[in-house]
C-alpha cells in the first residue's frame, strides 16, 4: 500500500487512495469500514471495477467519511472474469483517521462608517460551505434576514 499508510492521521475526506500491485491485475475492488470492523469482514462499502492503482474517494458517496473518525481499508484483486483472487493476494488492512474538524478562521472588527456595525471576515475551508445566521436576540429565536450578495 502507498497511501494512506497504516495509522495515518489527518487524512482528507476526499483522500486519493494509492496502492501497488502487478500490472497484469485487470481490476481491483476497494473495501472500507469504520473501526468497529478492523478485519473488514463486513465492509461498509465495496467499490468495484477499479482499473489501475488509485481511487479518489468521493465526498458525497454511499459511505462518506466523517471528521476525526477511524477507518479501515484494503484492496482486493479480481481476475478478468471479475472473480476474487486468492486470499493471500488481498492487501493488508490499513487503518487511518480522517482529518480534524475544520476551523473557520474569522475576524470581527467595527465598521469604519459606524462602530455599531460589525464587519466579519471569514476565510472558508476548501470544500465546505457555510450558512451564517444573525439573530436579533441573545437566545437565537429571531433570525435577521440578510442578503449577502
Amino acid at each position: 500500500m502507498k497511501s494512506p499508510e497504516q495509522g495515518a492521521e489527518n487524512i482528507p475526506l476526499n483522500q486519493i487512495f494509492r496502492w501497488e500491485g502487478p500490472l497484469e491485475v485487470p481490476e481491483y475492488e476497494f473495501w472500507i469500514s469504520g473501526e468497529e470492523d478492523p478485519d473488514l469482514d463486513n465492509p461498509e462499502l465495496k467499490i468495484e471495477g477499479i482499473r489501475g492503482n488509485t481511487l479518489e474517494y468521493p465526498y458525497d458517496g454511499d459511505f462518506p467519511l466523517e471528521y476525526e473518525t477511524k477507518y479501515n481499508w484494503r484492496v482486493i484483486p479480481k481476475d478478468i472474469n471479475g472473480n476474487y483472487g486468492l486470499v493471500f493476494s488481498y492487501s493488508d488492512v490499513f487503518q487511518f483517521t480522517a482529518s480534524d474538524f475544520p476551523i473557520m478562521e474569522e475576524e470581527v472588527s467595527p465598521s469604519s462608517s459606524d462602530p455599531r456595525i460589525p464587519i466579519i471576515n471569514i476565510t472558508p475551508s476548501e470544500g465546505l460551505t457555510y450558512t451564517i445566521f444573525i439573530y436579533s436576540d441573545p437566545d437565537g429565536s429571531s433570525i435577521i434576514d440578510v442578503d449577502c450578495t
